[in-house]
């Protein structure tokens, strides 16, 4: 049995992960995707600029970041794992998923809106090295095609020709996406095509082609499908607590007035779980923990 299963890999999961460890739990961590990292997934080439300190960080740059603090603790990680239910039994709670069945004195659940995926064209596997469904931004100046209706595809639509691409983005009711997003469409060089016509697209020497066009590759996001697992019921209250003892909540499944939904927020948010789950199984725990600078746990981690 573990002190502490954190399920969600996401940056709110990472955190709440190595913040357990360094509070001296045994934990874990579960995520159902085949890497770690949640939702920065899709924005990985986009620049942050709301984390203090870290003005203009790309995405993929602060997941790093995350990934290499995650290792120091070297939590066990289980991967390509999906929760299916959750059960309390009084003192410990049950974790069913995919591959195993894991006892545990507290759960935090770190699942933000669930599982993800990103829907998929109905393409043959001849087109695999022509599609993406994560963008990608190619070093070499090359005709590219977006297709998807909604504002992540525009934004990468964007992001493609800014960087010198010549982009074609195949979509549909742009009326429907915010202004911010949509007039800076109007305004470059994208052009613009209905979305069903991406089914016109065929495959050539050249890469794919499209009526006198050729692309030399095609990226995707045209939604996602949410997969959700069974928790016991519960209520949020506030700190991250919830009405069951031993679950806590991190992330943007955390909803209570003034929730920031926002990776700092992630970041307080698994802070506050950890400290939860250990002044649960530690009563004479103190909830603020020494400062990291003067904290003995960190004297044997390497950078």
């Amino acid at each position: 049995m573990v002190d502490a299963c954190v399920i969600g890999g996401g940056p709110a999961g990472l955190f709440s992960a190595y913040y357990c460890e360094t509070r001296g739990l045994k934990t874990i961590l579960l995520e159902a995707d085949h890497q770690l990292g949640g939702r920065i997934h899709f924005y990985k080439s986009l620049e942050i600029y709301d984390l203090p300190g870290q003005f203009g960080i790309t995405g993929e740059a602060y997941l790093q970041g995350l990934l290499t603090q995650f290792q120091q603790a070297d939590v066990p990680t289980y991967l390509s794992t999906l929760v299916n239910k959750v059960e309390h039994h009084g003192t410990y709670f049950e974790v069913y998923t995919n591959n195993q069945t894991i006892q545990t004195k507290t759960v935090i659940l770190a699942v933000g809106n669930g599982y993800l995926q990103m829907k998929q064209l109905p393409l043959s596997d001849e087109w695999a090295q022509y599609v993406s469904y994560q963008l990608k931004i190619p070093t070499i100046k090359q005709r590219l095609a977006v297709i998807g209706a909604n504002p992540m595809a525009i934004d990468w639509a964007l992001q493609l020709e800014q960087e010198g691409h010549t982009v074609t983005l195949f979509t549909e009711k742009l009326e429907r996406i915010q202004a911010i997003l949509r007039e800076p469409l109007f305004t470059s060089t994208v052009k613009i095509e209905a979305l069903e016509q991406w089914r016109e697209m065929r495959l050539c020497d050249e890469g794919v082609a499209y009526e006198e066009r050729y692309f030399k590759h095609v990226f995707v996001h045209i939604g996602t499908t949410k997969t959700k697992a069974r928790f016991p019921r519960y209520v949020a209250t506030d700190n991250g607590h919830t009405t069951i003892p031993g679950l806590y909540v991190a992330g943007d499944i955390r909803l209570e007035t003034g929730k920031m939904k926002l990776l700092l927020g992630a970041a307080h948010d698994a802070m506050q779980a950890a400290n939860n789950a250990t002044q649960f199984l530690q009563n004479e725990a103190h909830y603020q923990p020494v400062v990291s600078t003067h904290d003995p746990v960190f004297k044997g981690w390497t950078r």
